[in-house]
């Protein structure tokens, strides 16, 4: 007896914040395999508000109870806290499920909370945790759900599920955004144990963001959403296992103590699969480099002056604007455009990238080799609409320019002659010249005649003097329109480059391609740096290039950024000084 009035006051005290208050608790001492299981019903209410004798049910079916007494909380309180015993049927050994109970209370219906309790032969306690029914793998709804009112719990419906899937219309396409989630529904609370979630982790993809965080209401369950924004690199199909959660269900007793349900819940999604097309290759623009999307703008601007000497840097700024596909979209491959190549010489560094809202910023480095260069020629930019499944392209409008020679390489300004011996006052101070003799006349005629006949071939020399003019004002105009002796950047700088850039960054994965490509080409084993990865030869170096690019690309796409440590530069260093 002095142990229910305890235990009375305690619930009255609860029952400050909530008026009415039903709970349910068996005697340890009798759960006996095969032996009448006794319980005692508290009820915790106003004065006002009477309790009905005849109302008490169990799933449905009248539960009969005894009166036993009524617990006044204080003086001048009108809360009183009511308890009633009831007899249950003897079960076998085991774990036992204790349904809520119903008792209606001042013309309302309220229950307890569904507990569950262990017949082991000894009368060990059991703790009181909620109730909870599994749904099957990869279901979505509940399993054999009831109503209640709103202040009780569901009796029969699941306390946990779980699902798992993707968002993307299909078909999908290399560079298509992609959003992995799963969904957590549960109405108590749940302590995991482990927690596999292959969508999220999304291997064969490139990661968009971080993970975004998601907690609604639905019905009687809390719903939390976990989901990862991802592209594809490369068509395929891709196959996630099923998701895989486990944990117990606890509650927290009056003392701030967490009573757990034992066994460990257990609950699995289905496999899900990922179709990646392939590009259609009917009408594909030489142009396309991997845009997908809707885009509606693309417009090119000089961010340095417009007059400049050959071989100065040029910074031209690229905007392209659109709706779906901005943050995986590429900037076109300048080089391969028309009026590019042999004319301009481009960056060996990537261009840089910024999203603002809905324009994707690019900004790239040339320089022009020749001073024969007018403007800079018109971009064109062709994306593949996945709604339309068709090609499209815009285009930048052309860039007036001014190159010309270098200053340094201009004639010197055309001074007035002076002799470095003789000056007009020298030539006053002169002394007059010699008195001319007087000498016998002699007729030189025929010696003028003889040296004239002789001298015939000096004529020869004029048109050769021309030509000899002529080329060498040629040689000056190639001299002075050639261009500039630039050192080109080698494979092993390149590499040196990429090993001191953070290799979470993307320039990382671009400089050490870029790097492994020119080395190869170097060394003989590629005709070409503009080669895709993929389609690098299998066997020899090249070979062992692609594979280990290959890996690179892994890593960096599937969220592996932190493996591309220093065994893995090493193993980098390693491949590249063998080539």
């Amino acid at each position: 007896m002095v142990k229910m009035l305890f235990f009375g006051l305690l619930l009255a005290f609860q029952a400050l914040s909530a008026q009415v208050k039903v709970q349910a608790n068996l005697d340890n001492y009798s759960l006996a395999p095969d032996q009448p299981v006794k319980g005692t019903l508290s009820i915790t209410h106003t004065q006002k508000e009477t309790i009905d004798p005849n109302s008490f049910t169990i799933e449905g079916k009248p539960l009969q109870t005894h009166f036993v007494q009524d617990t006044q909380i204080s003086d001048g309180s009108d809360l009183l806290v009511t308890f009633y015993s009831f007899m249950l049927p003897g079960q076998a050994k085991g774990l036992h499920i204790l349904p809520p109970i119903s008792v209606k209370v001042g013309g309302k219906v309220y229950q307890s909370l569904a507990t569950t309790y262990d017949v082991s032969g000894n009368a060990a306690p059991a703790a009181a945790v909620p109730y909870f029914s599994q749904t099957a793998p990869g279901s979505g709804a509940p399993a054999n759900p009831t109503s209640t009112n709103s202040k009780g719990t569901q009796g029969n419906a699941p306390a946990f599920k779980l699902e798992g899937s993707f968002i993307a219309t299909p078909p999908i396409y290399p560079g298509q955004k992609i959003t992995m989630f799963y969904r957590y529904y549960f109405n108590t609370n749940i302590e995991l144990t482990e927690e596999n979630l292959p969508l999220l982790e999304a291997p064969g993809f490139r990661k968009i963001g971080s993970r975004d965080i998601k907690d609604s209401e639905q019905g009687d369950y809390s719903v939390r959403e976990v989901s990862q924004e991802v592209v594809a690199t490369k068509p395929g199909k891709f196959d996630f296992p099923g998701a895989v959660v486990e944990g117990y269900l606890y509650r927290t007793d009056e003392y701030g103590v967490k009573q757990y349900q034992k066994p460990k819940l257990h609950v699995e999604t289905l496999p899900v699969s990922i179709t990646i097309n392939p590009f259609p290759d009917k009408e594909r623009p030489a142009s396309f480099n991997g845009a997908v999307g809707a885009f509606s703008g693309f417009k090119a601007s000089l961010n340095s002056p417009s007059s400049i000497a050959i071989g100065d840097k040029i910074t031209l700024g690229v905007d392209l604007t659109g709706t779906e596909g901005l943050e995986a979209a590429p900037l076109p491959d300048l080089c391969c455009q028309p009026g590019f190549s042999g004319v301009f010489q481009t960056s060996d560094l990537p261009p840089t990238e910024k999203v603002e809202g809905n324009t994707k910023h690019f900004e790239v480095e040339l320089r022009p080799l020749t001073d024969a260069i007018k403007a800079i020629p018109v971009i064109e930019f062709s994306y593949f609409d996945p709604k339309t499944q068709n090609y499209n392209k815009l285009h930048s409008e052309q860039i007036a320019l001014e190159v010309h020679a270098d200053q340094g390489m201009a004639p010197a300004p055309k001074q007035p002659f002076k002799s470095a011996q003789e000056t007009p006052e020298d030539w006053q101070n002169q002394p007059p010249p010699p008195p001319v003799e007087d000498h016998a006349w002699v007729d030189e005629t025929a010696n003028e005649s003889s040296d004239w006949s002789n001298a015939w071939w000096i004529f020869l020399l004029i048109p050769l003097a021309l030509l000899l003019l002529l080329f060498q004002r040629k040689k000056k105009e190639q001299i002075a329109k050639a261009p500039p002796i630039i050192k080109p950047v080698d494979s092993r700088e390149l590499f040196e480059k990429a090993l001191k850039t953070d290799p979470k960054s993307a320039d990382f994965q671009k400089l050490l391609t870029r790097s492994f490509l020119m080395r190869l080409v170097e060394k003989g084993g590629l005709p070409t740096t503009e080669v895709e990865v993929q389609k690098m030869p299998t066997q020899g170096k090249a070979g062992q290039v692609r594979a280990f690019l290959l890996e690179l690309e892994e890593k960096r796409y599937s969220g592996q950024e932190n493996t591309l440590d220093k065994a893995f530069q090493t193993r980098a260093k390693e491949l590249f000084d063998s080539l």
